[in-house]
């Protein structure tokens, strides 16, 4: 568990189910993120569960002021074949996370990812540590940049956007020396 001002990442409930469906079926969530808004209940559950399995650094975050799951937040294994154009170091760590709409444009997302980043970078000792972003997805792009993120390449037409039209996807990188440097 991991725990800021205003926000507690920690394993996946069973009772966060209800706050976890109120996400996935958000119609400008799981698109942005690169898979579809959920339309079933129970294929929702299902990939919860899924992952929740196979997932050791896979937090849910929970907004303290409403004691709401709101959002998710991955650190995972980078693969250095991911990105034909990118020379991925091994072992490096790759970030992933989503927020219920309702959430965005409060900064929660900010400060989620800079809970995890001193935890890899300073529990972990992780090296590198990579996020992208769809090029539309605009929002997410600001986030990685404010933490200090770097662009380190670009993929074209990498996924198809909310509406349908390809959008490329951007790759940025922070270093351990770079965290500890401005930190």
């Amino acid at each position: 568990m991991l725990e800021t001002e205003r926000l507690i990442l920690r394993n996946f409930k069973p009772t966060d189910i209800e706050d976890y469906w109120e996400m996935v079926q958000m119609p400008n969530v799981g698109p942005r993120a690169g898979w579809p808004a959920y339309t079933e209940y129970d294929k929702a559950v299902e990939r919860l569960e899924k992952v929740q399995c196979v997932t050791p650094n896979l937090f849910a975050i929970v907004y303290k002021p409403d004691n709401k799951m709101v959002g998710s937040i991955e650190l995972m294994d980078c693969k250095v074949d991911r990105y034909s154009n990118l020379d991925i170091e091994a072992g490096a760590k790759e970030i992933g996370f989503v927020l219920n709409e309702k959430y965005w444009g409060k900064g929660i997302m900010t400060e989620a990812t800079k809970a995890v980043l001193e935890y890899a970078f300073e529990v972990l000792n992780v090296e590198n540590i990579y996020i992208g972003n769809a090029r539309a997805n605009i929002a997410s792009g600001r986030v990685q940049e404010k933490l200090g993120f770097k662009v380190v390449g670009e993929v074209k037409n990498y996924r198809i956007w909310v509406d349908g039209t390809p959008t490329d996807f951007i790759e940025r990188k922070m270093t351990r020396v770079e965290w500890l440097k401005n930190k």
